[in-house]
């Protein structure tokens, strides 16, 4: 085949001559000089008269009854002259095939050979003697068999070889690999052999007749003479050559031996019999005179062929020098027509009858993506579109077979699977008057079918859009003639004036009341001026009063509106149901403002009463005045158990409640989640204290995560509550807080709380999510509890987008999984002094130590809030009690010009502070607590009179109660902050709602849920009533360079740096009044941890922020003291980045208040 992209060269002059034409042109002789005359009806007419001879002779002999007995000496001399026929035909056959190298001469002389050796067994098994013997040797030989035996053995031996030798031919004739040489010798040698020995010691007997056939083993070698006889009948090579001719009338005469004389003879040496003999002899004689003719002509005609080959190659030599010729013009004609099919724009292509591709143009190749190599595997069938295929095989056979050219379409697919649609013709490429292959030139027409199919797709789409929208639809002309409309259209119109409506009516047609053919004349006429609008029409149809909206669009076009199109739509369930939903959300808007009040009110009622029970019982707990005599501590003990429980259990309530109304606030920030699980496990340390048993609280928190942003309150409230119940249900064992991480090692994904506990049945594990629901019936009593906490913890993920999950096992325990969504998050912060990151720079290991995986050492948490020991107040009037000075959150003005801001701090007895409570029992609370801490108290009791005392007494802090009658808390904020002269006081907003709506406390400097704690109230008093001074740090460090290190710290956030190099603690507390200490447990004769316990208990000093700066030296038990005394501590290389996040927390707006002064 050519090569792809080239035309094949021209038709070969010699091309479909015979051998004939070819001696002629040579001048030579011609095929019957060579290989003899045609002379196949004469040896046909032979072969009949053979046949005809041998069946009547076989008949005659058959019908008639013979006096007439062979004997065994004439059997024996015919066998012997047929044995030794056998054996010269073999070597004849053998040295032809050496000669001329045909299997078919191999095959044929292996026959006669093995044939020749079974004959002389079947002429030695048969004599006399022989015979006679072996019937005396065995009385079980039957001596008819042994004639039939020997005789079909080597009879069909022959005819089997004979057939294969034509098998052999056919092999030949289709170039496929000839029989190897030895694999015919070795199956001749193998099953002579084999018929020797199976006739010498398995003696068979003679087959019964079967009917008019005396010797039914007969008809096996006729069958394979017949067949042999057939297929070289079918050869012809009998017409001329003289071998294969004497070979037919061989094998003729063997045919009719078994299946005209052996098969009907009745027993040995009767007339058939003998005659079949005859015959043997007869067929072996005729095909060695075959042989030997065909040897003779060989030798003969040497001459003459040797004569004609020479005229044939001068022939030839002419022939190829005219054919150089012819092929030099047809590839110069061909390169033309190449250059010009390439640069065609159409795809051309030739492929024959299979589908083989012959020629292909550039153009194809391009168009198709199709290289040389892919078309040498593929066949045009490959190419084309399933779809397609059955028709394009069609239009190829039928102009095969003749058909005219005309015009198709069908589809391929490109390389890359892209669909090229194709339009064309083919027509026939005919050779030798042979339609033998197709050549078609195809256009891609891809982009203007697929644009058709796109525009009718969307015509039809349009019109069953139309047709089934629903919708009425109709397309007015500029002459306010209707031209179309779908069944809606013409539904609605005939269901309002009983006309049906068709194209060409006017306005006036379709509507008889004027009124409304009026009202449609101006709506065509409005938007045939070209307006879009949209139009509510109410009527009355069946009695109803039904609402339709009609939109109106103009049709645009080069010469501008030709058109109209509208759409028509009932509307009326529409317009009802936003009536309905109207009055809907007015109830609901009512409803909700109702709920929304029970709830503040309730709230309000509820946690007043309670703040009061629990403050003035801590009170009554101090004893001062001792009256209380142990009975009654107990009593007291109880009361505030027994009302913090009941206020744990209002709070429930209540924030489920928020949740559920859609009025719990988020209040989104950065978090660093290792911390805050850190944080939680050492506040609720204590409480696994406590516990009778031996229950382990552990922190497992990697390094280095990255901050999420989420509500800090509201997650630490949701892992408080499942470590609460953790602790409740666990007797002994662990209970984990553990922060999982996604594959890149430091963004959260998931926070578990895993416990040893008592665990959770199967059945139970959706129900203790639902409000006031426990695992089992008798947990309550047992365990205590309301069943709330799990739905509040559940409510509060899901409002935060996250998902809390259980997994549990009874009596292994349960694990409560807080699945976190995908947050933006940001790597973590460090600090100045953290180097790059290392593992034993992370703040963390060094503040606590065992958070990978181990116990974590309870410590006082980094908001400044007062340690667990509580102690005394300062006493009023101090002048040493000083607060560590805070910062503004935006609320505190800026210093009067002038200040002087090296001033002496102030005492406790100089601060002012204004309670705005309309509880009096909240406001004898608050203020019993202030002048306890030695401030000077006033009071109002509603917000217009806490305006006025402000204005008044100018306070140094301002309390404030956000629920109170007339003038509300809010309102007084708002006041405060647009009033120049009191805006610069920190108010503290003290209410049962002071964790909702911090958007609204605009200039808010802390907040305080009631009920609180003394110890709340306190941490407020240290974080802003120092706000009238810069604030100061005292450092006791005696490293040089870890206190230039921590005093650049101070000095980033706008502080003072007081340095100490002493060991009298308490005396330089004293002298500096600082706002926060920075101790360094190594300082030499300090005597750290005592140094820390000594501040700790001076009441002046009880929420005053402390960092320690801890040693390796330390053992277990100082490190739990340091832990709870401290605010935070760390080791010296840590120590500047805890610093840093202490100054954050306590003194948050300093680095504001210094920008605005």
């Amino acid at each position: 085949m050519p090569e792809r992209g080239e035309l094949t060269p021209g038709a070969d002059p010699l091309a479909g001559r015979s051998a004939d034409d070819l001696v002629a042109l040579a001048g030579g002789s011609t095929e019957d000089e060579l290989t003899g005359p045609d002379r196949g009806l004469e040896h046909s007419a032979y072969y009949a008269v053979i046949f005809l001879s041998l069946v009547g002779g076989s008949l005659l002999l058959q019908g008639r009854s013979f006096d007439y007995y062979g004997g065994e000496t004439g059997h024996t001399v015919m066998e012997a002259v047929a044995t030794i026929l056998a054996f010269i035909v073999g070597a004849l056959a053998l040295v032809r095939y050496y000669s001329r190298k045909q299997v078919t001469f191999l095959l044929i002389g292996c026959g006669f050979l093995g044939a020749a050796i079974l004959d002389l067994n079947h002429v030695i098994g048969t004599l006399p003697d022989i015979l006679e013997a072996r019937v005396r040797r065995d009385e079980r030989m039957d001596v008819d068999a042994m004639y039939a035996w020997t005789w079909t053995a080597g009879r069909v031996f022959l005819s089997v070889f004979l057939f294969m030798s034509l098998l052999a031919w056919r092999q030949e004739d289709r170039d496929e690999e000839a029989i190897p040489e030895a694999s015919v010798y070795m199956t001749a040698l193998f099953l002579t052999i084999a018929n020797l020995l199976f006739f010498e010691y398995i003696p068979l007997a003679r087959l019964s007749a079967l009917g008019p056939i005396d010797r039914p083993a007969e008809i096996v070698p006729a069958l394979f003479f017949a067949l042999a006889f057939i297929g070289f009948y079918r050869k012809n090579s009998w017409r001329r050559d003289p071998f294969e001719h004497w070979m037919m009338v061989s094998l003729l005469i063997g045919v009719l031996i078994h299946g005209a004389f052996m098969a009907f003879s009745p027993w040995p040496h009767d007339p058939l019999f003998d005659a079949a003999h005859l015959l043997k002899i007869t067929s072996y004689l005729a095909i060695l005179t075959g042989l030997l003719t065909s040897v003779y002509l060989t030798f003969t005609r040497e001459a003459s062929v040797l004569g004609a080959l020479t005229q044939s190659n001068q022939a030839l030599a002419r022939e190829v020098e005219f054919r150089s010729k012819t092929e030099r013009a047809v590839k110069e004609s061909s390169e033309r027509l190449q250059r010009f099919l390439d640069n065609a724009n159409d795809l051309i292509q030739s492929v024959d009858a299979q589908g083989r591709f012959l020629y292909v143009n550039s153009s194809w190749k391009r168009t198709l993506g199709y290289g040389d190599e892919d078309l040498d595997r593929m066949t045009l069938f490959d190419v084309v579109h399933p779809a397609h295929r059955s028709a394009l095989e069609a239009e190829l056979r039928r102009v095969l077979d003749g058909g005219e050219p005309r015009r198709f379409n069908t589809e391929y697919l490109a390389a890359g699977g892209r669909l090229v649609i194709l339009s064309g013709s083919t027509q026939a490429q005919v050779v030798g008057g042979k339609a033998v292959a197709t050549q078609s030139i195809l256009r891609d027409v891809t982009e203007q079918r697929l644009a058709q199919r796109s525009l009718d797709e969307s015509q039809r789409n349009l019109e069953a859009l139309v047709e089934h929208t629903g919708d009425s639809f109709c397309y007015v002309a500029a002459a306010h003639r209707l031209i179309t409309l779908n069944s809606a259209f013409s539904l609605a119109v005939e269901a309002r004036t009983g006309r049906e409506p068709r194209a060409g009516m006017l306005p006036s047609d379709l509507f008889p009341d004027e009124e409304d053919a009026h009202w449609f004349r101006e709506m065509y006429a409005k938007t045939l001026a070209g307006e879009r609008h949209v139009a509510v029409r109410s009527d009355h149809v069946d009695g109803q009063l039904r609402y339709t909206e009609l939109y109106a669009n103009p049709i645009q076009s080069a010469d501008g509106v030709v058109g109209a199109v509208f759409f028509g739509k009932d509307v009326t369930q529409r317009v009802r149901a936003e009536e309905a939903l109207q009055v809907a959300k007015e109830e609901a808007v009512a409803a909700n403002k109702a709920k929304s009040d029970f709830l503040a009110n309730m709230s309000h009622e509820l946690r007043t009463p309670l703040n009061s029970v629990i403050g003035f019982t801590n009170i009554l707990l101090k004893n001062k005045d001792g009256r209380l005599n142990d009975k009654d501590v107990g009593f007291l003990d109880r009361v505030l158990a027994n009302g913090k429980h009941l206020l744990a259990l209002i709070n429930e309530v209540l924030d489920l409640a928020k949740v559920e109304a859609g009025r719990m606030e988020l209040i989104i920030e950065e978090v660093d989640l290792a911390h805050l699980c850190v944080e939680t496990v050492q506040q609720l340390e204590g409480q696994a204290k406590t516990k009778e048993g031996q229950v382990t609280l552990v922190a497992d928190v990697p390094e280095s995560v990255a901050l999420v942003e989420t509500d800090s309150a509201k997650l630490k409230q949701v892992i408080i509550n499942l470590v609460g119940n953790a602790l409740k249900f666990t007797h002994e064992g662990t209970v984990t807080v553990r922060l999982e991480l996604a594959p890149d090692g430091r963004t959260p994904t998931a926070i578990a709380v895993q416990d040893t506990g008592i665990g959770i049945p199967q059945d139970r594990l959706e129900a203790i999510f639902e409000a006031f629901q426990q695992a089992e019936a008798g947990t309550s009593r047992k365990y205590g509890g309301t069943g709330l906490g799990l739905a509040l913890s559940r409510s509060i993920c899901l409002l935060m987008g996250y998902d809390l999950m259980v997994e549990s096992e009874v009596d292994e325990g349960s694990t409560f999984k807080i699945v976190m969504g995908e947050r933006a998050v940001r790597p973590l912060r460090r600090g100045p002094d953290e180097g790059d990151g290392a593992a034993g720079d992370d703040p963390r290991s060094e503040e606590h130590p065992g958070h990978e995986g181990q116990p974590v050492v309870g410590a006082a948490g980094m908001s400044g809030s007062p340690p667990g020991s509580p102690s005394k107040p300062p006493e009023a009037g101090s002048a040493d009690a000083v607060a560590p000075n805070g910062a503004d959150t935006g609320a505190a003005a800026p210093e009067e010009p002038g200040a002087d801001r090296a001033a002496a701090p102030k005492g406790w007895g100089d601060f002012k502070v204004l309670v705005i409570d309309d509880e009096h029992d909240s406001r004898v609370l608050i203020a019993h607590i202030l002048e306890e801490f030695g401030c000077q108290v006033f009071m109002a009791r509603s917000g217009a009179e806490g305006l006025a005392a402000a204005a008044e007494h100018r306070p140094d802090l301002i309390t404030l109660d956000l629920i109170m009658p007339g003038v509300t808390g809010w309102e007084v904020l708002k006041r405060l902050k647009v009033d120049r002269e009191l805006r610069s006081i920190p108010v503290v907003v003290v209410s049962v709602v002071a964790g909702e709506g911090r958007g609204k406390l605009l200039g808010a400097v802390d907040l305080i849920t009631k009920p609180f704690e003394r110890e709340d109230l306190l941490r407020v008093l240290w974080r802003n009533l120092g706000r009238r001074r810069r604030g100061r740090v005292l450092l006791i460090v005696d490293e040089p360079r870890t206190r230039t290190r921590l005093s650049s710290v101070v000095q980033g956030h706008g502080l003072e740096v007081a340095a100490d190099h002493g060991t009298d603690v308490m005396e330089a507390l004293r002298r500096e009044a600082p706002d926060a200490v920075v101790m360094d447990l190594r300082v030499p004769g300090l005597h750290g941890v005592a140094a820390l316990l000594e501040l700790r208990d001076d009441r002046i000093h009880t929420g005053l922020p402390v960092l320690a700066v801890t040693h390796p030296g330390l053992n277990a038990k100082e490190l739990e003291i340091v832990g709870e005394l401290a605010t935070v501590h760390a080791y010296a290389h840590g120590a500047a980045a805890q610093l840093e996040k202490l100054l954050d927390v306590s003194f948050p707006l300093a680095a504001t208040s210094e920008v605005e002064a």
